[in-house]
């Protein structure tokens, strides 16, 4: 009986599954799969940030410059979520104090929130007055593709992102830079 309930002990208690969550290092690079992840996301963002910085035309401490930004498109089979990958775009340049960021998408709602404390100005104590927006200078505007290529013992995933920008009033662009990221997978001897 004692080794009856010894074994029901082993085979019942051990066989729940345990895990192992953990924190981990957002920055360390983490090869685990050749489609789009978040080091590449990091890589390509800092990479342009870098080179947006290093142009004393588009970025100037004593005369501040004001972009926004378009949608980066995504001419991949992979899931990139290039909002996330704006995102973290805007944030460093706005962390750098060398550019002003104007958010164009949520405009619209802060007009339409603004004419509506106009509108009810009885039920506010304080109502902030529009027109005092910044003019914007140029959009930044991108996309990201991607080369797919697979052999009997290599696959290879090649990613550029292309990032523009556009001067509005002359309509041209007039900074232009591309980063480029290939993973390889070798084929393990039994499978992939």
């Amino acid at each position: 009986m004692f080794r009856l309930l010894l074994l029901s002990y082993f085979l019942f208690g051990c066989a729940k599954s345990s895990y192992n969550v953990q924190y981990s290092d957002t920055q360390v690079l983490n090869l685990r799969t050749i489609h789009w992840d978040s080091s590449d996301l990091h890589e390509m963002a800092e990479a342009m940030v870098s080179a947006i910085l290093k142009d004393g035309k588009v970025a100037d401490r004593d005369n501040q410059r004001v972009y926004g930004f378009l949608p980066i498109k995504n001419n991949t089979y992979d899931h990139i979520d290039t909002q996330d990958l704006t995102n973290t775009i805007k944030t460093s340049l706005i962390h750098s104090k060398l550019i002003k960021i104007v958010d164009v998408t949520h405009r619209e709602k802060l007009h339409k929130i603004l004419q509506n404390q106009i509108k009810n100005a009885k039920y506010y104590d304080q109502i902030k007055k529009s027109g005092k927006e910044l003019g914007i200078e140029g959009f930044f505007y991108g996309s990201i593709s991607a080369i797919y290529q697979k052999n009997s013992i290599r696959k290879d995933m090649y990613f550029k992102f292309t990032l523009n920008l556009i001067d509005i009033e002359k309509g041209e662009i007039t900074w232009s830079e591309e980063m480029d990221i290939r993973k390889v997978y070798d084929r393990k001897l039994f499978g992939w």
